[in-house]
């Protein structure tokens, strides 16, 4: 389960274990089960390569 506060009302997880299913709560950052997060890092990295690096070539633009 995730770490969102709803999923953390008492009761839920006595309600869930008496459907007798286990619980268990992910990570608070999880880039593996969210595949997005891996092409942050990539876009970062080849937009920094375009941007400009002083305030005149900004200005050029």
């Amino acid at each position: 389960m995730d770490n969102l506060p709803a999923h953390k009302v008492k009761g839920i997880e006595e309600m869930i274990t008496a459907t007798g299913a286990k619980v268990e709560y992910m990570s608070p950052y999880s880039p593996d089960f969210n595949p997005i997060e891996m092409l942050w890092s990539q876009l970062k990295a080849f937009l920094r390569r375009f941007a400009p690096k002083t305030l005149e070539t900004m200005i050029s633009c």
